[in-house]
């Protein structure tokens, strides 16, 4: 990671690496992939455009690890992640990745302290899909998430939790792109209450302002978020918020109301994530926009080798309001994705994986149509996960 983010990322790495030295043991666990793919169209590209690819193929690799290390008051968590694919005759769309997930909490008789920093570098072509829409291109993309804040236990059943957040994102090769750089700045506090041993809920406020060196107005947002969260069964959890947001600048003023419901099943036989939401979320066209998804996971054992993993996907991603807009009108950007995975576990460490995946994007604004892309990928790959192991 080059530039202030990867500065940043160092010094934390070293204050948590000074604080690892005293720690007698740490544990980690390895994993590692690798893979051939079939790619049809890798950038969402209009046909038109002079990047679209009918047929390309690549092979990847990945290589990551857990690492961790819990004391009776201090756990550390370290997790590197490591991201190659190179493409036969189609060196534009190469990815070299690299994710690192620090964490801290340290732990008193009523109060933890936790904080995390999240580093990525990775490419234009999975930072911007389903958000900005500027894939159209494989230009480098990094970003910093930093985050810090306790948790106090006031009662059984009362806990407070106060963060303050801060995210900037970075694009080196942003020139003729449409993408900028911007920075996000946030304060969150919670009260969530424990009405019974499998019913809670939580009232969030939070306040978080947008800034970009080429757009003025420091667009700055407020909401205010109820939630209750059930466990419906030994298997069944479901969870429900909504709230009011609103949203004020320079150039004018919105309200409106995000919500998020989620139904989760974790069983040995099948697992279900649903989880439809609306958000607001600060973008790398330097607005806020407002984030409607729809996701859907399930997992289902077919034999005791074999398991079948599916995800599907749908979002809207629309600036948060006409006056809030960037002068080339709201913009709108559409984006769905079905994805399936096989995996057939060849020894306990060993997995060989088949995966399809489709997507669409389309982009429009107000005063244009915008654009569509559609993609297709076939991967075959070879998954390895390691026992866990420690560190003397």
């Amino acid at each position: 990671m080059s530039g202030y983010l990867g500065r940043s990322m160092v010094a934390v790495a070293t204050i948590l690496g000074a604080t690892a030295a005293q720690a007698a043991e740490w544990d980690y666990t390895p994993q590692g992939r690798a893979g051939l793919e079939y790619v049809h169209n890798p950038l969402l590209a209009p046909q038109s455009a002079s990047t679209y690819a009918a047929d390309a193929l690549n092979a990847n690799a990945s290589l990551a690890a857990d690492v961790a290390r819990h004391g009776d008051k201090l756990d550390l968590t370290i997790n590197p992640n490591l991201f190659f694919s190179r493409y036969i005759d189609h060196s534009l769309y190469d990815r070299d990745d690299q994710y690192l997930n620090l964490g801290a909490a340290y732990k008193t008789d009523r109060t933890t302290w936790s904080a995390t920093a999240n580093g990525v570098r990775d490419t234009t072509i999975t930072s911007e899909v389903g958000t900005t829409g500027l894939t159209n291109g494989n230009g480098r993309h990094e970003s910093l998430n930093l985050a810090f804040g306790p948790t106090v236990q006031l009662t059984e059943r009362l806990s407070l939790v106060a963060q303050a957040g801060w995210l900037a994102n970075h694009y080196p090769d942003s020139g003729g792109t449409g993408l900028i750089d911007y920075r996000y700045t946030s304060g969150d506090l919670r009260g969530i209450y424990s009405l019974t041993e499998r019913t809670q809920t939580m009232l969030d406020a939070t306040v978080a302002q947008l800034s970009t060196a080429q757009i003025g107005g420091r667009p700055t947002t407020y909401t205010l978020e109820g939630n209750l969260t059930t466990q419906l069964s030994e298997l069944w959890t479901a969870s429900l918020a909504s709230g009011p947001v609103y949203v004020e600048s320079d150039s004018g003023s919105d309200s409106g109301v995000l919500y998020e419901a989620d139904l989760q099943r974790r069983g040995e036989l099948a697992t279900l994530t649903a989880k439809v939401s609306r958000s607001v979320t600060p973008t790398g066209r330097g607005v806020l926009t407002r984030y409607d998804q729809f996701l859907l996971n399930a997992s289902r054992p077919l034999s005791e080798r074999l398991t079948l993993n599916f995800t599907g996907q749908y979002s809207r991603n629309r600036d948060f309001a006409q006056d809030l807009a960037l002068q080339s009108g709201v913009y709108t950007v559409g984006y769905y994705s079905l994805q399936s995975d096989l995996q057939w576990r060849l020894t306990p460490n060993w997995n060989l994986s088949l995966a399809a995946q489709g997507q669409h994007q389309s982009t429009a604004t107000t005063a244009s149509p915008g654009n569509n892309g559609s993609s297709y990928r076939f991967n075959l790959g070879l998954v390895w996960n390691g026992d866990p192991r420690r560190l003397h």
